[in-house]
């Protein structure tokens, strides 16, 4: 059961209307009771008519956050569960189609080996199961995992200062940045996703094939996710060169890989197989260097688009912009605009 979430149509209730309200009933109760030894009444019956009128005036039944979440992600399995929006559903279902063919051409192409003790060792079959079903679990977890969105705040009665700063328990002085669609201050590292309309921390992108954010908390598993769905295929691409479609019917009889049923769904499997992993490969590269250098793709691709602007300004401002840096670039441009 999949919900999207709607904005709510009611104002939301003071934040102690809880506590308020139990203390109302308590109140209620122990007045009955206190009233009932005096008039020499059932304290029963007066506590369960006054239990039914406090009842009756109590706020009205929690609703679910996840009903009146406003933003586009949509959730499932009741709230447990929340992927990113629906427009992100045809990258995401590409992705689920290119992860999950590939095994079961495998599985058709290979099953008479991969289960013949005679040919293939029980540990190596094992461990081709273990990889896809690790790949199909950690894409699962990042697809369905909360990314670390922060809640959003009250609307603000007045314009907030667009930056802040506050000392951390390191004693550190950290920058926050105000969010006006979230009305909150975003801690350092954190970014607004216009696609999901969250602030996430730790936003290192937004990833329609796996429909949702990734932030601090999915980061791990998607790493996690690359790695296996490398090790998935590197175990196709070694299954093709080291395995016979099927169990030969004699010893010493040739199996052709490129004839039959089998044959063309090897040769297919092992052609997406190798330009996938061409991609792949790289791109987890790509983020394990990311890992050890301690920043997050958004970083990286805004300090290459600063860099780029140094460059377009020092190109254009001649030898003093050259020689100074950007900031003698812009100062020599302000220069000659006033003369």
């Amino acid at each position: 059961m999949a919900v999207q979430s709607t904005a709510p149509s009611l104002p939301p209730p003071p934040k102690n209307y809880i506590q308020r309200a139990r203390t109302q009933q308590r109140n209620l109760t122990a007045r009955a009771a206190e009233v009932g030894s005096a008039v020499g009444r059932s304290s029963a019956n007066l506590i369960s008519e006054v239990g039914y009128a406090a009842r009756s005036v109590a706020p009205e039944s929690l609703v679910r956050a996840y009903k009146v979440w406003p933003t586009k992600n949509v959730f499932c399995c009741w709230g447990f569960l929340m992927t990113g929006p629906v427009e992100d559903v045809g990258p995401n279902s590409c992705a689920w189609t290119s992860l999950l063919t590939p095994m079961a051409i495998f599985f058709y192409t290979w099953s008479d080996i991969l289960w013949d003790p005679s040919h293939v060792p029980p540990v190596y079959s094992y461990f081709c199961c273990l990889a896809f079903a690790s790949a199909v679990f950690w894409f699962s977890v990042t697809s369905f995992t909360d990314p670390g969105i922060i809640p959003r705040g009250p609307k603000p009665s007045g314009p907030m200062p667009p930056q802040r700063t506050r000392t951390d328990e390191r004693g550190a002085t950290v920058y926050e940045t105000w969010c006006s669609t979230c009305n909150v201050y975003r801690p350092p590292r954190s970014s607004h996703c216009s696609d999901c309309d969250n602030c996430v921390r730790d936003f290192d992108h937004h990833c329609p094939f796996t429909r949702n954010c990734i932030g601090a908390r999915n980061y791990g598993p998607f790493v996690m996710f690359l790695s296996s769905t490398c090790l998935s295929l590197a175990v196709v691409l070694i299954s093709a060169l080291a395995l016979p479609t099927r169990v030969p019917p004699h010893p010493g009889a040739l199996d052709p890989h490129s004839t039959g049923l089998r044959g063309l769904a090897s040769t297919v499997s092992v052609v997406f197989c190798a330009v996938m992993a061409a991609l792949l490969f790289s791109f987890t590269a790509y983020h394990v260097s990311l890992i050890c250098a301690g920043m997050t793709t958004k970083a990286s691709r805004d300090g290459a688009e600063i860099c780029r602007e140094m460059g377009r300004e020092m190109g254009r401002d001649g030898p003093r912009g050259a020689r100074d840096g950007p900031r003698g670039a812009r100062e020599d441009r302000e220069m000659r605009l006033r003369g």
